[in-house]
């Protein structure tokens, strides 16, 4: 017996498979989300530190003491 799937029905079957994952495995996926959205961050970070500006050694330490 094979399978077939077909867009219209592969749609509905991964959303109810990311409904039912997101609801029984909250922690998990929040965890992974937090990971991901942190990634998406740190490569923003990183694009724009390519794209500006070379610091000097003092504006590095200063940015750093101010915390």
């Amino acid at each position: 017996m094979e399978l077939l799937l077909k867009d219209e029905n592969l749609r509905p079957l991964l959303k109810d498979i990311l409904i039912e994952i997101i609801t029984e495995k909250k922690e998990e996926f929040k965890d992974i989300f937090k990971e991901v959205l942190e990634d998406i961050a740190l490569s923003q970070a990183i694009n724009q530190g390519l794209n500006s500006g070379k610091a000097t050694k003092e504006e590095l330490f200063k940015v750093l003491d101010e915390d």
